[in-house]
């Protein structure tokens, strides 16, 4: 699965914002304010290291880090599908759909594609 979602990344990101995806922020940031969430950390083949945790309600998220130690990607994996439709219902709402599986969220630090990706069951969301 790492594979998928390294080449998932790879050919999709094109992020240019701080969001509720954390991007920018740093590890310790996110382990600071999730203080009672427990994080596991791993590196991709490439090397590229990530944190994640299994403690939403609705979601397994990982977050992916530069050598810098700032926070460029963001992977959304909901439980089941219900949980998937909260996240769609959510995007809708609130960022500029651009088809059935990507959203585009204008924020006042810049512009951040979302894209939802059916490579697993139920399918996830990678900022």
């Amino acid at each position: 699965m790492k594979k998928v979602l390294l080449l998932t990344i790879s050919l999709i990101f094109s992020l240019t914002t701080f969001s509720q995806a954390r991007l920018g922020y740093t590890e310790k940031s996110i382990r600071e304010e999730f203080p009672n969430y427990t994080f596991t950390t791993g590196y991709t083949d490439d090397g590229l290291k990530y944190i994640s945790t299994e403690d939403f309600d609705e979601a397994t998220v990982l977050y992916y880090f530069t050598n810098e130690n700032k926070c460029y990607g963001c992977i959304i994996i909901p439980y089941n599908t219900g949980k998937l439709n909260y996240y769609v219902e959510q995007y809708n709402k609130k960022y500029v759909i651009i088809s059935e599986t990507e959203w585009k969220a204008y924020t006042e630090n810049g512009i951040m594609t979302i894209k939802l990706t059916f490579e697993g069951k139920p399918g996830f969301m990678i900022y």
